[in-house]
């Protein structure tokens, strides 16, 4: 008998400059990540310390090439009631 393990959910926390999760630091924003399959994942419980400021395009974007990186291709979300699907290909040039 063999086992297989797969991750289906991650916690993605942000982090200030000077800070990190190897010091235990408190994090500026977090998130739950659920792999759905497929290469695709669903992104739900956003949250952010706006005393901290706020997410600046350049960390969502880094937040798309982490989960690139991991082989999610595209990212599900939902805000106010309205489905949002963000792809995590490279940018089109323009």
């Amino acid at each position: 008998m063999t086992w297989h393990l797969e991750i289906t959910s991650m916690t993605a926390r942000r982090y200030l400059p000077g800070d990190s999760f190897e010091a235990r630091s408190d994090f500026a924003s977090v998130a739950q990540v659920q792999v759905l399959g497929g290469n695709k994942a669903f992104i739900s419980g956003f949250l952010n310390d706006s005393g901290k400021g706020e997410i600046p395009r350049r960390e969502w974007l880094a937040l798309r090439d982490a989960l690139r990186a991991r082989g999610i291709e595209l990212i599900r979300s939902e805000r106010k009631g309205e489905a949002r699907d963000f792809e995590t290909g490279p940018a089109p040039l323009s």
